[in-house]
């Protein structure tokens, strides 16, 4: 049966008014499955010569730089994913409906895909042109103190050197890592994967995000990409492709690790997605990271479960002052008690501090007092699984935004999916639709203050750099804390999963909608509504 979404009155009597031929005009399926082609094949020429040039490096023994290997796993695994929806998506679409009248919702799905893709192939083409040099001489290696977000407080190294020896334990199959939300969990996950890349502990070490809502055709096709299985994506059958992957896994006679990060119940691993390490002769390993014990323990069966606690004080001051960067300006007598009070404030965790550190930056007395008042004067809004001192800290960093603008752009970013790099060419063309951008008058002015607010959301660490160039991502907290204010009625923004759509309260919800994203799920069999009533819908965006 298929969805019919009534957006007004006005809007379907509009689209009534449409042929066939102006649709398939509006929705250039054709041209853009062509573009996604030639990028493919502009792609595989920069990975052909980039890996010529690492091929080079290694036989004169010298270390390759992570860019380049990141740049490589990136092209390998988004030219098979294009690979694999024109050959599966595309010709069923074409055979289906070759000669007579097309399934319209279809081929906008497929041809807005197809430009998705094109642009991300087009951003990673881009990135290769940035990278000068794809190794250093092995003697020029110095260690890394410091990776990505990760800070090696005494702390976090007691917690990395208890989950490191459980990996190492030959009785051990699945790691457990909880703790509340906002404290450090996935950052302790990826440098476990550094650290055990780093020591060969294993031959693949594979990380992929589970989250609240798990899409099972989308966590076993991330680890068939970054296991280079070939055309698994030509698999429809879940339980085929849980099949294939069990195999595969077997068949590769390697000792992989698979962290599955941001898990909040069951999960039939073996069953559903596909995973078996528990008769593996090779050590394979699994490690979980969740906010519950009971999940991670009771419900994943974890043989061993390590608890990540707040900072200690003196870490949390020292995280404090790091991101303020003036030590000097929070010893002064007026900002030192402030400081301690505001640090006291966040609870010690590492998301809530840095936070509001950022947002703090460069700021006056006057503003540090009225950060106090708010953190102590905030009404906590109960999420699963997060602090109080967590969600204040990011509700402060989003009320201290200098600009409706970039509140907006923000709570945006929050209509896509979980651990979604989102293209910030696809943002522009929905700040100009929508009308989010005042002032505007070119399309050059418009990618100059999009890049403009990327930056200053980044700078303050509310968005971060997403999976390929040209992309962001929001961590998964902030992205709660942002749905909640999205779904406030001032803004009228709100996700809703597909098998959602026939809760009534949820319908009243999306009647007074502004803005509605419909987020994929696993659930195919339930029936959908055939119409929704939103009449103040502005956009849609189907994930």
């Amino acid at each position: 049966m298929e969805v019919l979404i009534k957006v007004g009155t006005a809007i379907v009597g509009k689209l009534t008014e449409y042929t066939v031929d102006s649709v398939r005009y509006l929705f250039p399926y054709t041209s853009h499955v062509r573009n996604l082609r030639g990028r493919i094949q502009e792609l595989r020429n920069k990975e052909k010569e980039l890996q010529g040039r690492v091929d080079a490096a290694t036989s004169l023994g010298e270390e390759i730089e992570g860019k380049a290997e990141t740049w490589l796993s990136g092209a390998g695994s988004l030219s098979q994913q294009a690979e694999e929806f024109l050959n599966n998506e595309c010709q069923a679409n074409d055979r289906c409906f070759g000669g007579s009248l097309p399934n319209l919702v279809s081929r906008h799905r497929l041809s807005k895909r197809a430009k998705k893709l094109a642009e991300k192939l087009g951003s990673q083409i881009e990135a290769a042109g940035r990278i000068d040099r794809v190794s250093v001489p092995a003697a020029l290696q110095k260690p890394v103190e410091i990776v990505g977000d990760y800070r090696p407080f005494e702390s976090r190294k007691k917690i990395l050197e208890e989950i490191m020896d459980a990996l190492r334990d030959p009785e051990v199959i699945k790691v457990g890592v909880y703790g509340m939300g906002g404290i450090g969990k996935t950052m302790l996950a990826k440098e476990v994967a550094r650290q055990a890349t780093k020591e060969k502990l294993f031959s693949e070490v594979v990380i992929t995000t589970i989250s609240q809502a798990p899409n099972v055709h989308s966590i076993q096709q991330d680890i068939a990409d970054k296991l280079h299985l070939k055309s698994f994506g030509e698999v429809q059958s879940r339980h085929e492709r849980a099949h294939r992957l069990q195999n595969h896994l077997k068949e590769k006679k390697k000792k992989i690790l698979i962290i599955l990060d941001d898990i909040w119940g069951r999960l039939d691993l073996i069953e559903v997605v596909g995973i078996d390490f528990e008769h593996d002769p090779l050590g394979c390993k699994i490690l979980l990271t969740s906010r519950s014990l009971d999940c991670v323990q009771s419900d994943m069966g974890a043989e061993k479960n390590i608890p990540v606690d707040v900072l200690a004080p003196d870490e949390g001051k020292k995280l404090f002052y790091q991101i303020v960067g003036d030590k000097k300006l929070v010893e002064q007598p007026d900002f030192g008690p402030l400081a301690n009070d505001i640090i006291g404030e966040c609870g010690e965790l590492p998301l809530a501090i840095t936070t509001v550190a950022y947002a703090l930056k460069h700021k006056g007395l006057s503003v540090w007092k009225d950060a106090l008042g708010q953190l102590r004067n905030s009404t906590f809004r109960n999420i699963k699984g997060m602090s109080d001192y967590v969600y204040k800290s990011i509700r402060l960093s989003y009320d201290f935004l200098e600009s409706e603008e970039e509140k907006s752009f923000l709570l945006l970013c929050s209509l896509y999916e979980e651990d979604e790099s989102i293209s910030i060419e696809e943002l522009r063309r929905y700040c100009v639709g929508w009308g989010l951008l005042p002032n505007i008058g070119t399309l050059e002015d418009a990618r100059t203050r999009v890049d403009s607010l990327v930056e200053r959301l980044k700078a303050l660490c509310l968005l971060s750099d997403g999976q390929y160039y040209g992309t962001v991502k929001m961590h998964d907290i902030i992205r709660d804390v942002a749905i909640l204010i999205a779904s406030e009625d001032k803004h009228g923004m709100r996700s809703i999963m597909f098998d959602e759509l026939e809760d009534p309260m949820k319908q009243r919800e999306l009647r007074n909608s502004k803005a509605i994203s419909l987020l994929r799920c696993d659930n195919t069999a339930r029936p959908h509504p055939e119409r929704l009533e939103c009449p103040q819908l502005e956009l849609l965006l189907f994930m």
